[in-house]
């Protein structure tokens, strides 16, 4: 497996509140042709 061009490093402790909006910023993500990974802490 070859290395990710990108990690996003999210911290994920009572934020409820913000998940859509993080969604919707994730998914724009998506789109890009790099490799890239999520790590939830």
């Amino acid at each position: 497996m070859k290395q990710p061009e990108l990690s996003i490093v999210i911290p994920f402790l009572n934020e409820a509140k913000v998940l859509p909006l993080l969604r919707e910023r994730l998914e724009k993500l998506a789109d890009r042709p790099s490799r890239w990974e999520l790590l939830f802490v």
